[in-house]
């Protein structure tokens, strides 16, 4: 039987309020690269090769910090790359990011709609 070992990062999402999300996508990754380097000290420490190693960071982490405001969709975009990527770079991790909330222009919304229905004719 495997072990699991779990870092659950604490940090709350009024912590950073004054942090871009470029800074957020930054700090991110070094908490999971930290959780990472301990993981694998425990894991050489105390023997244990088939261990499994899992990240969880806060819900709504990835919110704009002022008004806890919505992220636009091309926002919500470069977080998910910025999450990709440090998954990609620790592909023995299992990371859980928490819930991303965006918004969706509905005007834009329409106009693909739209255009989508055009070509379907």
């Amino acid at each position: 039987m495997a072990n699991l070992l779990t870092a659950v990062w604490g940090a709350q999402w009024n912590d950073f309020k004054d942090e871009s999300l470029g800074q957020k996508a930054t700090r991110f990754g070094n908490a999971v690269g930290a959780a990472h380097a301990a993981m694998l000290y425990l894991i050489n420490r105390m023997n244990m090769p088939n261990a499994c190693m899992l990240f969880v960071a806060p819900e709504y982490y990835f919110v704009h910090n002022k008004d806890f405001g919505l992220l636009t969709l091309t926002e919500k975009k470069e977080m998910e790359e910025a999450i990709r990527a440090v998954s990609n770079s620790l592909p023995a991790m299992v990371i859980v990011p928490g819930t991303i909330n965006y918004k969706i222009d509905l005007d834009m919304m329409a106009g693909s709609v739209a255009a989508g229905i055009l070509q379907a004719q």
